[in-house]
Order: C-alpha cells, then sequence, then structure tokens
C-alpha cells in the first residue's frame, strides 16, 4: 500500500469517528499495516466506516482487510488447543479445579502448555466466566500463535469423530418376542435366586 492511500484512508477514518489523526499514531498505523494492498486497505476502511462505532486499531483494520485468512487454519488450531486445555483438568475437593502443565505439555504439545502459562495458568482458567471467555480467547491465541511461530510442538490432529450408535452391520440380530420373553424370564430367575 502507498503512504498516498494510506493517509487518505486515515483521513477518511479520523473524519468519521471525529478524531483527529496525530503523526505519531499515523506513523504507528502505518508500520503495522503497510503489508497490506491497496485493495486489503481499502476493503478495510470501508469495514470500519460501515460497521465500527469507535475508532479502530490495527487489529480490527488487519482483521477487515482479510489478512489473516492465511492464518485460519492455525486459529482453528488455536481454539481446539484453548478448548482441550479447558477439558484437561482434574478436580480435587480441597482445592476445585486443578491442571497440570507437564500434562498439557504431554497431551497436547509445547505451544499448548506455552499458551497456558502466558494466560496465567490455572489461576486464570479457574475463574473464567462468560464475560472474560473473549479475552482468555484473545490471549491464549495470541501466545499460542507465538509459540507456534516459535517453532514449538503443535497439538495433535483432531481424531475423526466416533459413530454415536454402532452400524447396521455391527448390530445383534433381531430377536423374536418369544425369544425375548425367554431371555427376560431367565434374568427374573436369577435374580430371585440371588436375592
Amino acid at each position: 500500500m502507498t503512504e498516498e492511500r494510506f493517509a487518505k484512508g486515515m483521513k477518511a477514518l479520523g473524519i468519521a469517528f471525529g478524531r483527529e489523526v496525530s503523526d505519531d499514531v499515523s506513523k504507528l498505523y502505518f508500520g503495522l499495516l503497510k503489508g497490506l494492498t491497496d485493495a486489503q486497505w481499502n476493503r478495510a476502511v470501508t469495514h470500519a466506516l460501515t460497521h465500527e462505532r469507535f475508532f479502530p486499531p490495527p487489529a480490527v483494520l488487519i482483521e477487515a482487510a482479510g489478512a489473516n485468512a492465511s492464518q485460519e487454519p492455525i486459529l482453528a488450531e488455536a481454539g481446539r488447543a484453548l478448548d482441550a486445555v479447558i477439558e484437561c483438568r482434574t478436580y480435587s475437593a480441597e482445592a476445585g479445579a486443578l491442571w497440570s502443565q507437564r500434562e498439557i505439555r504431554e497431551r497436547l504439545g509445547d505451544a499448548a502448555a506455552d499458551a497456558f502459562v502466558a494466560v496465567g495458568g490455572g489461576g486464570r482458567l479457574r475463574w473464567i466466566t462468560e464475560e472474560g471467555r473473549p479475552f482468555l480467547v484473545r490471549d491464549f491465541t495470541a501466545a499460542y500463535l507465538e509459540a507456534r511461530k516459535a517453532g514449538r510442538r503443535a497439538l495433535p490432529p483432531a481424531p475423526p469423530p466416533r459413530p454415536a450408535l454402532p452400524a447396521a452391520a455391527d448390530e445383534a440380530p433381531d430377536i423374536t418376542r418369544a425369544e425375548a420373553r425367554a431371555i427376560v424370564g431367565r434374568i427374573a430367575q436369577e435374580a430371585e435366586a440371588s436375592a
């Protein structure tokens, strides 16, 4: 993206949101957004003007530009890792929910364990609320991405979903009403004999 195109977009954002964009703010934003193409920058500015209520931070503009599309698989992996970390807990009557960094590292990989520690470990997960969950997701995802960029071991691939019921070929053969009565009768006799 050219600096001229960037300046026009920032001016439009400043006018629309009633904010004077200082040179320092412009330099900071340009440093973070200069990798966008002109088309991505236009998409980001248009999105901000039509969907945002406040002056957008760089992360919102990057997301609106679609610049993170190449990261979608790793973002999904980070989401699965967080869900797996939350489920990787034990319960103690004295202490409540507990998470083991060693167990997380062994079961879910180094990146998940590093992100677990970066977000505050079990102390933060223990007290998470619905209002605080988006912030946990944001922080865990950022830490997981950093760990993956540093070459840390990833979350193992998700296992294929297991069928809820056995396949038709594995089902027991149909029995007649008389056979069912006989089975129930034997169960009743065994129950009486053991009582």
